[in-house]
């Protein structure tokens, strides 16, 4: 206990926590409360691939002005305000001239015996040079304390992007390290047709909050896009540069590799109709590759499998489909399917593993989602989202044709897709509400379980790292029946927490503040049978932005 009092003490001489509306960032609020409009039928026509222009947003902040009711045609404007700036614009209670503002931010996470806190000075960069050019991002500096084997919540994003220049000096029994950050992007183009690029986080919908293509928990990456937006069609295009972050070695020890330059892309196009009012569905594909780059993957209309096969099939393509109703009542219905490694062959059977349309061979390894989705014209509630995910064994990982980690869905060690690992579900239910424009509140239970698919069948972990091959024969095991958490041992992971974040603006900026907390039950922790831990976890916040 004692630590956790001097932690407590080293937290309160910091003080401040960062958060201006960042349009970099699709893990900013601004873009919960742009689902939940449209949801609600204001907007429409939405692209799949997040963070969003501020070319865009402003439109869509404009179209709630319009059609919204008083308390979101009041929200609207005030992000509008705050993003709508140009370079030189004079406006009033405003600390800093535009775009530029300041901050002092600071983050904690603790479990009582285990804690972490991250501190930084920041610069955010955001607006408009003309009509036709936005930009948005920030340049952060700080520092980090943490105690020795702090480990956060299973399942859960709290990955620190920043970067350190090796230094490890250890303060009152925890160890302590200076850092940077540098994100954001800018874009080239109008709110219809669209060039984005950066160093950022991305998501991909229609479930952004957790999707299986490209999830926001997924670390920052180059990114380059484009997007195509008409009344029945949204064409969206992009290309993240990752980094393998591992190889094996001869004896096939995973090896780390974070200091070493490779090359290793993902590349997804996507294909949105909205052919009614009521109904949408998408068609994507992409692939993932390294060792070189090849520009005939950034063709929009490219087939992927295709072009793979042409370009020597070392690769690793997706093909992906989705479905989106929206019901009377504010009510939504979304579906997705990811699906690794298609092959028409071994598809329709002529590649003599199994017959037409089977799954008991490559092609059951398949990312699947369902969601529903309620955003409800009340006071308080203000959406209700369920959604179910499962990954099935081997799903995202390719790694028997390269020494170095190329083909794996992940980047520096993490997935890009969904945060689970392959042979793993979760079903999720969360609640947001607003008690009061300057409060928001945040309910969240989630129930997962994962399991080794090649427990008793090869010598993997069941990880990303695990591509379901038999080191002795050399051959691959998921050529069967798919073993989706058939295993003896499988971990459950319960969680149930809640998070109130309050917001006041200030003459001079506007001051934020903040604090949530996790219970979790977890069985078979880490796939050790009989394992079995109860956590706490408490999250606090406090955010001045000048």
């Amino acid at each position: 206990m004692k630590r956790f009092y001097i932690f407590l003490c080293l937290l309160l001489c910091i003080t401040g926590f960062l958060n201006a509306q960042l349009v970099s960032d699709p893990n900013d609020t601004l873009y919960t409360w742009i689902s939940i409009w449209e949801e609600k039928g204001y907007l429409n026509n939405l692209p799949p691939l997040r963070p969003y222009p501020i070319q865009l947003v402003k439109k869509l902040l404009q179209q709630v002005q319009e059609v919204g009711n008083e308390q979101e045609a009041e929200l609207a404007g005030n992000y509008l305000q705050q993003i709508d700036v140009s370079l030189g614009d004079d406006i009033p209670d405003r600390s800093l001239p535009a775009p530029l503002n300041f901050a002092i931010e600071n983050q904690t996470w603790t479990a009582f015996e285990e804690h972490r806190n991250d501190a930084m000075v920041s610069l955010i960069l955001q607006g408009s040079i003309c009509d036709l050019v936005s930009f948005s991002g920030r340049a952060s500096w700080g520092g980090s304390v943490e105690t020795d084997g702090f480990y956060g919540p299973e399942w859960m994003n709290i990955i620190d992007e920043a970067k350190s220049g090796g230094g490890n000096e250890m303060i009152f029994g925890m160890k302590a390290w200076a850092k940077n950050l540098g994100l954001g992007g800018m874009t080239v183009g109008s709110s219809d047709v669209y060039f984005q690029a950066g160093l950022m986080r991305s998501s991909f919908g229609p479930f952004f909050e957790n999707g299986v293509v490209i999830g926001p928990q997924c670390p920052a990456a180059g990114h380059f896009s484009f997007n195509y937006i008409a009344d029945w069609i949204t064409v969206s295009s992009v290309m993240l540069v990752l980094h393998p972050r591992y190889y094996w070695d001869d004896v096939n020890h995973v090896i780390d590799s974070l200091s070493t330059i490779y090359e290793k892309y993902l590349v997804v196009h996507s294909y949105i109709f909205n052919p009614w009012d009521w109904f949408e569905f998408g068609i994507l594909q992409s692939v993932v590759y390294g060792g070189r780059f090849n520009p005939v993957y950034l063709l929009p209309f490219a087939h992927m499998f295709y072009t793979q096969q042409l370009y020597g099939d070392d690769d690793s393509s997706f093909l992906g489909l989705y479905m989106k109703f929206r019901l009377p009542l504010n009510i939504q219905l979304k579906f997705m399917c990811y699906l690794d490694d298609f092959n028409t062959d071994t598809f329709f059977g002529t590649d003599g593993r199994s017959g037409p349309f089977s799954l008991d061979n490559a092609q059951n390894k398949v990312a699947l989602q369902a969601g529903l989705t309620w955003a409800p014209d009340m006071d308080i509630l203000k959406r209700i989202r369920v959604d179910y995910l499962m990954v099935t064994p081997y799903t995202y990982t390719h790694n028997e044709n390269y020494e170095i980690n190329y083909l794996s869905y992940t980047h520096v060690g993490e997935g890009v897709g969904t945060i689970l690992e392959p042979n793993s579900d979760q079903i999720t239910v969360n609640a947001f509400l607003q008690f009061a424009p300057w409060c928001n509140t945040t309910l969240q239970a989630r129930f997962a379980r994962h399991g080794n698919a090649s427990e008793d069948e090869a010598h993997g972990d069941g990880s990303y790292y695990d591509d379901g091959f038999d080191d002795d024969t050399d051959q691959p095991t998921f050529i069967a029946p798919a073993r989706f958490l058939t295993q003896d041992v499988i971990e459950y992971v319960f969680q149930l927490g809640c998070d109130l974040d309050f917001v006041f603006g200030l003459e001079w900026g506007e001051l934020a503040c903040g604090i949530g907390y996790l219970f979790e039950y977890v069985y078979n922790k880490d796939l050790i049978e009989g394992s079995e831990e109860f956590n706490h976890f408490v999250k606090l916040f406090l955010k001045l932005t000048l």
